[in-house]
Formats: structure tokens, C-alpha cells, sequence
């Protein structure tokens, strides 16, 4: 049985954007919202590694302008090695497209890796 890690493990999430914007200006909304994404997963991971956002993601949230953003989001998390320096790992966020967000919960599982 394989070995399970944290290294290879994926974490499918939903976050709530206005949740992350809350105490913010409405003019920096979506710039709120990328800093503050990167500061709950820093915290839900104990982990002081390197946020990375992928271009889909920030997309998504920047969809609608700076103001108007999407309530909620499906992110899936994991780690990665860095691409300018190998040994170290940075997580890195990827958007998950759902048509809708009622009855999804957390998920957790290992990613298959290539050999």
C-alpha cells in the first residue's frame, strides 16, 4: 500500500470571498480578496511556505472588475515543487468550476503522481 504523505496530498475546498473582504474598501475588493485567500491558506495549512494563485483563479476572481465579486469559490490546494528553486515546495491553488456550491464539503485525498 502506498505510502500517504502530506507531500502529495490535495484539498478540495469552498471559500467564501465576501467572508474574505469583510472590513475592506469596496474599491480594492478583489485585490483584498487574492491577499486575504493567500493569508487563510497560510493559516488553515500552519505552513509559512509560498502561496502561489493560479492564472485561472485570479481570472475568476477578477471576472466581474475590482467591486463585484463572486460570493464563493472552489479552490483545490496542494504542494508543488517551487520553479525557481527545487528544494523548496510552495502550495499552489488551482479553481475548481462547479455549476453550483449547495452540499459541497471538504475533501481530502492523494494526488496520483507520474512515474
Amino acid at each position: 500500500m502506498a505510502n500517504i504523505t502530506s507531500e502529495n496530498k490535495v484539498v478540495v475546498l469552498t471559500v467564501n470571498l465576501w467572508k474574505l473582504v469583510k472590513g475592506c474598501s469596496q474599491k480594492r475588493w478583489a485585490d483584498c480578496a487574492v491577499r486575504n485567500l493567500k493569508k487563510l491558506i497560510k493559516k488553515q495549512f500552519r505552513t509559512e511556505m509560498d502561496v502561489k494563485i493560479d492564472m485561472d483563479l485570479n481570472k475568476a476572481i477578477w471576472a466581474r472588475g475590482k467591486k463585484n465579486l463572486p460570493t464563493r469559490i472552489r479552490v483545490e490546494i496542494g504542494k508543488r515543487p517551487s520553479f525557481k528553486d527545487n528544494a523548496k515546495t510552495e502550495m499552489f491553488v488551482k479553481h475548481v468550476h462547479v455549476p453550483e456550491f449547495k452540499g459541497l464539503q471538504t475533501e481530502s485525498f492523494v494526488a496520483q503522481m507520474d512515474q
